[in-house]
């Protein structure tokens, strides 16, 4: 009998290519204010998609996650998303940051806007672990507790926000700029007792 490889409750990451005015963008992203440490590579603003210089992309980027939703994870046509937060990331020379998880969003996009190629580096980890340690002979999917993405510039990466990742450590001589954004279900959405409308919620 021939082994049947079927794999369970898969969690999707979605890599692509996203074209945008790099060098405008670029330009206006030192002009803007950076958290003070121990968070100073994140902007002040947390909005960063409804500032004018940046208000552009929002729209393109949300298209682009329509269709991750619709033609990959299938959802249904009339399901509507908004972003509710969105940031740009600033990774200096050396700077890296803690394995974390985005809360209160259902999934999460980075757009790299600048980097040297192949040097924008995340790695997703595996929460269940297995309790024994054993050493493959060739690492996986099925084998692997981390992952290690190593991006370009206009990469455009869309991922569920539960997701345990980590930026890696920037070893070039030169700043990683990244906008980072995250996204929730909005209006109605589930069924029976599992239903909820968020727009109903906001009114409260």
């Amino acid at each position: 009998m021939e082994t049947k490889i079927i794999q369970l409750f898969s969690k999707v990451v979605s890599v692509e290519n996203f074209e945008f005015d790099k060098e405008k963008i670029v330009s206006e992203v030192y002009k803007i204010k950076f958290r003070k440490p121990p968070a100073d590579n994140q902007s002040e603003c947390l909005q960063i998609l409804e500032e004018k210089i940046f208000n552009d992309l929002k729209k393109p980027l949300m298209d682009r996650f329509y269709y991750f939703a619709h033609n990959v994870l299938k959802y249904k046509k009339n399901q509507e998303f908004a972003i509710t937060t969105s940031w740009i990331t600033k990774t200096v020379p050396g700077g890296n940051s803690r394995v974390h998880h985005h809360r209160n969003c259902m999934f999460s996009g980075v757009l790299y806007l600048k980097t040297n190629p192949k040097k924008a580096k995340i790695s997703f980890w595996n929460p269940h672990q297995q309790g024994f340690y054993l050493i493959p002979s060739e690492y996986n999917i099925y084998n692997s507790d981390n992952y290690c993405f190593a991006l370009n510039e206009k990469n455009l990466l869309f991922f569920p926000s539960e997701m345990q990742h980590k930026i890696e450590t920037n070893d070039t001589d030169s700043d990683r700029l990244s906008l980072a954004f995250n996204i929730i279900p909005i209006n109605k959405f589930g069924e029976a007792d599992s239903s909820v409308n968020i727009a109903l919620i906001n009114d409260l």
